[in-house]
């Protein structure tokens, strides 16, 4: 691996300088193209300060590795596959070691020098200092305006909560239960307490005087006699009864529905649909309570119309009409013959 490569050191003396981390690492892996030391722990901004520990952490940089080298080969198989590789240190610092990790978010190198780099930060500081000037005085705006919307009165421990959260570095003592009334999280004005205090009195005024006219009935400030209170429980009972009596209806009107339709089909099977239609319209027309003359019936009619008949007798009549009649010509015949 000839490309560039970084690793981390999360742990070594601060007596460890640049050119020494440099000299380890150049014989032993490749080319160093720089080291950069951060105090152990460090979060990201512009803060270092490293006076009194002992130790720091350190990234180191390659420029390139060494090729074909069975130290450098090993220690990239240790951290490639996510272990850690302890590197023993000889000469003057034998006895020290460092753990060596893979750098998982290495720093690329910027072509700007430290000045430039400086300058940008004083740039960016000056930018963070008129942001922290914009958030003063749009928090001063609306101390005004909690102030301005909440009474200083009856709401003094709202507006005290609502300091606190926009001013959380000023260590105050509020008291958040004093003078709160009890629409506490709406803002008021003096004037809408006023009102509100008015309404009050005059809800209490109309609640005595529904009391002395008689009895008042509930969410409603309407005040009643008792005689007329009696004559509207006499109404709702009535009403009551009433809405029984149509639900009654309603049951029985269902009921005799089906009956009608039950009845109909009876009509339907007992009497002969062609024979007699007259009887069966006639009888339809009493069920439905129909007026006769709206619905004429038809004139066939056979001799026994108001009887009810089957297919089965209307077969036998049939017959029976046949037989009778192959009678009359043996009688007719017989007479002939003399």
């Amino acid at each position: 691996m000839s490309s560039a490569y970084s690793i981390y050191i999360p742990r070594m003396l601060t007596t460890f300088c640049e050119c020494v981390v440099s000299e380890y690492f150049e014989k032993l892996m490749g080319k160093v193209s720089r080291v950069d030391f951060t105090p152990i722990n460090k979060k990201p901004g512009f803060e270092e300060n490293i006076d009194g520990e002992n130790y720091k952490s350190a990234f180191v940089h390659f420029s390139y590795l060494h090729e074909d080298d069975y130290k450098t080969e090993t220690i990239l198989n240790e951290l490639e596959n996510g272990r850690s590789f302890r590197l023993d240190l000889d000469g003057e610092h034998d006895g020290t070691y460092w753990l060596l990790l893979k750098n998982k978010n290495p720093i690329s190198d910027t072509l700007m020098n430290n000045a430039q780099i400086v300058e940008n930060c004083r740039l960016l500081e000056q930018k963070v200092s008129g942001l922290n000037d914009q958030l003063e005085g749009a928090r001063n705006v609306i101390y005004q305006l909690v102030g301005g919307l909440f009474n200083q009165e009856t709401q003094s421990g709202m507006i005290d909560m609502h300091n606190d959260t926009l001013f959380p570095e000023c260590e105050q003592n509020f008291n958040y239960d004093n003078n709160i009334n009890r629409e506490v999280i709406w803002p008021t004005t003096r004037q809408g307490d006023e009102l509100e205090k008015n309404v009050q009195e005059q809800r209490k005024r109309i609640s005595e005087l529904s009391c002395e006219l008689g009895y008042v009935i509930e969410n409603d400030i309407r005040p009643t006699t008792n005689k007329a209170f009696e004559l509207e429980k006499k109404i709702d009972a009535q009403e009551k009864v009433i809405k029984q009596q149509a639900e009654t209806i309603d049951e029985l009107s269902a009921k005799i529905h089906i009956t009608q339709w039950v009845i109909r089909h009876l009509l339907d099977g007992i009497y002969h649909q062609h024979k007699q239609r007259k009887t069966i319209r006639a009888l339809n027309n009493t069920l439905y309570q129909i007026d006769p003359n709206s619905n004429p019936y038809l004139d066939e009619i056979d001799p026994y119309d108001n009887f009810p008949t089957t297919r089965q007798g209307d077969e036998l009549e049939r017959k029976v009409a046949q037989l009778e009649k192959q009678l009359e010509d043996m009688k007719a015949q017989m007479m002939y013959s003399r």
